[in-house]
């Protein structure tokens, strides 16, 4: 009896699949209006945003609310045809044109594969929080079980499952109708190998090179090229301990007259090697940058190679060099020339120990007189050129902390957690970079040279208004008019060393547009610059490589990329560039996660403090300043929820500070509950 019922209901469940799926091929003709075009940003909550270009000539664009109902089966990142939906209140805010749409037809998946964490027999959860639906996986399992990260492929074409009803524990996850199969298994979760494996196969990050590859790479030469001879120089590197390549060193001498001195900026001369459409040169720009996990480093171009070109202590380095005559007393940069060099690196040194010599004057045994003497005189100018730099070009100073995951690759370990925030012996070397960056792109435009520009956009100023508003009616700290530089500038100044302050810092960062390459040079808002390129780090970016090759073939009067090339590349390694970042911030969210278990595990005390960020109906988001990451309180955690759970969502504020305890950890969408406990007895 109950085998017949199950019959019925089945295929009525088919039939009604059917009449669906015959609605959804006749969907545009029930539209005779326009329809627009665009790529759909999911939200985990379900609904989406379609951004279609209202003025493609001028840049304009639009976004469309789509409501989760309406997304009709599109995915993160695919392309879509939507339909404007009639006007309707649910959807309107005041003083906004809001536009809300039903997609109406895919024209293109994002996806041809998607990873994730088998959370039954059947089920797979992606990793990816924008996919928001748990995939049916059908055929051959290749031996995955519950708890293994896999590699599959929609199938889009198929037909679409009926719904399943899901226990009660699990009804907060929708179930997506496209069914998959499984490609290949990638490891069991919570082994860290087998993280990043999934996090590398969800970005599309590149595989380590060949051995053959590898091989190949060690065998190339530099070109041969005439040199100034800057050998005679004292020349240093200053990188993190833990460096995997080093393509940039300074030098100090002399200047021209007696009010100057001349600061070196030396880079490694990658052009020399790597050649236009040569094998490596087509490798690395696919590849686009080196990518940096906490625990795995997937180079841009060969170890080998990168090791030979990298600027070792004690041996001749070609290099590519951008030499300034520096005021000694203001640091205004009087006059600057790019040339092609011959240099040798006295020293190599660390951040660290830099630091330690320039705050208790401590330096190791080896260190000479003329070493200690020049980093003096290096910081004494650098501080120079950045006060003289602040005063012409009001630069935004972001003083935010990064909490990055210390990993021993060799032996797949967390080591720790490193809470970094930029010091005197970082802005040395980045005052020289930056100094390069612009020096390199106000030639390109003199000389009216294709070339990439690092450009960052002025915000919107709806957007400084919503955090002028954050900033006063949640942390009482005023803000007044953000529109102008000075103004954001007086504001970040000014903020006070609170808990808040890191939470204010990254909700002001997220009212910014991303910085992106663009082939015409434009307004770099944090830095206040309007000509800024990417030269300094040609082993690990290709833009910076692109223009060392650029720069070599108008040096060596050779044809040039044109500008429509650039204009496609600046776009393509923006993208790459942005994939990349999301591939980090997702690796090292699992790895701090893996971090607070394995504390855990060991017994260490389970009280972190927080600050309260976001206040939803189910409970609060919280921001670990000492992690670094963010973390969720249901409402009956929140403190007197146990009694009352609506009395404890009006209790608590966004700002308020408090203090949690691990509750539980989602490894798959790198999330982790929290509830609410007593301070720790000091």
């Amino acid at each position: 009896m109950k085998k017949d019922k199950k019959k019925r209901l089945q295929k009525l469940a088919e039939r009604r699949q059917e009449r669906k799926n015959v609605r959804s091929k006749n969907h545009l003709s029930q539209y005779c209006g326009e329809l627009y075009c665009g790529v759909i940003s999911l939200n985990p909550a379900g609904f989406g945003f379609v951004k279609v270009k209202s003025d493609p000539e001028a840049g304009e664009s639009h976004d469309w609310f789509v409501p989760a109902k309406y997304i009709n089966g599109a995915m993160h990142g695919d392309t879509v045809h939507i339909a404007p939906l009639p006007p309707d209140p649910r959807y309107s805010t005041d003083g906004k044109d809001d536009r809300a749409a039903e997609v109406v037809e895919i024209v293109k998946r994002a996806r041809t594969t998607i990873v994730g964490v088998m959370v039954t027999y059947d089920r797979m959860r992606p990793l990816d929080k924008r996919l928001c639906a748990d995939m049916f996986i059908t055929g051959n399992m290749h031996g995955v079980k519950k708890g293994d990260w896999v590699e599959v492929q929609p199938d889009y074409e198929g037909k679409l499952l009926p719904r399943k009803r899901l226990p009660r524990k699990v009804v907060e996850r929708r179930i997506s109708g496209i069914s998959a199969t499984v490609v290949r298994r990638l490891g069991p979760a919570g082994v860290i190998q087998a993280d990043l494996d999934a996090v590398c196969a969800e970005f599309n990050l590149p595989g380590f090179y060949t051995l053959e590859e590898e091989a190949m790479a060690e065998a190339i030469e530099p070109r041969e090229l005439d040199r100034e001879d800057f050998r005679d120089r004292f020349t240093v590197t200053i990188d993190p301990f833990d460096a995997k390549d080093y393509d940039d060193s300074l030098s100090l001498a002399p200047g021209e007259n007696s009010d100057c001195v001349e600061l070196g900026v030396h880079i490694a001369e990658v052009a020399a090697y790597i050649t236009p459409r040569s094998y490596f040169d087509k490798k690395s720009a696919e590849r686009g940058f080196t990518a940096y996990l906490p625990g795995r480093t997937i180079n841009m171009l060969p170890k080998g190679l990168t090791k030979k070109i990298s600027m070792t202590e004690q041996v001749d380095a070609p290099a590519h060099s951008v030499i300034f005559q520096v005021e000694k007393s203001t640091g205004k940069i009087i006059s600057h020339r790019r040339l092609h060099t011959l240099i040798q690196v006295n020293k190599r040194l660390d951040y660290d120990t830099v630091q330690k010599f320039f705050d208790d004057h401590l330096f190791p045994d080896d260190w000479s007189g003329e070493l200690c003497q020049t980093l003096s005189n290096l910081l004494d100018i650098t501080q120079k050129m950045r006060r003289n730099r602040q005063q012409a070009e009001q630069f935004l100073d972001l003083e935010i902390p990064e909490i990055r995951v210390i990993c021993d690759e060799k032996n797949n370990k967390i080591l720790g957690l490193e809470n970094h925030l930029q010091r005197p012996s970082e802005e040395l070397v980045e005052e020289c970079m930056l100094a390069a960056n612009s020096a390199v792109a106000a030639e390109l435009a003199a000389k009216h040279t294709p070339g990439l520009y690092r450009i960052h956009p002025e915000p919107e100023a709806e957007k400084l208004e919503e955090f002028a508003a954050l900033s006063e009616s949640v942390f009482n700290i005023p803000a007044g008019d953000l529109t102008s530089r000075q103004a954001c500038k007086n504001y970040l100044k000014n903020l006070p060393d609170t808990p808040a302050k890191a939470p204010l810092l990254n909700a002001f960062l997220r009212s910014l547009p991303r910085a992106s390459y663009n082939h015409e040079p434009a307004l770099h808002y944090g830095l206040g610059k309007l000509l800024y390129s990417h030269f300094t780090s040609p082993i690990r970016r290709y833009t910076d490589l692109l223009l060392h090759q650029q720069l070599w073939q108008l040096d060596q009067h050779e044809p040039l990329k044109s500008n429509k090339f650039m204009e496609e590349e600046a776009l393509r390694l923006s993208e790459l560039e942005n994939n990349n970042d999301e591939a980090y911030f997702a690796a090292s969210n699992r790895m701090k996660l893996r971090y607070l278990e394995e504390c855990l595990l060991s017994g260490k005390e389970n009280v972190h403090s927080a600050l309260i960020v976001k206040v939803t109906s189910s409970g609060a988001v919280i921001e670990l300043p000492e992690m670094g990451m963010q973390g969720f309180v249901a409402a009956c955690d929140l403190p007197g929820g146990y009694r009352n759970e609506e009395k404890a969502l009006r209790d608590c504020h966004v700002g308020q500070a408090l203090f949690v305890a691990l509750d539980e950890i989602d490894f798959v969408h790198a999330s982790a509950a929290f509830r609410a406990v007593r301070p720790p007895r000091k």
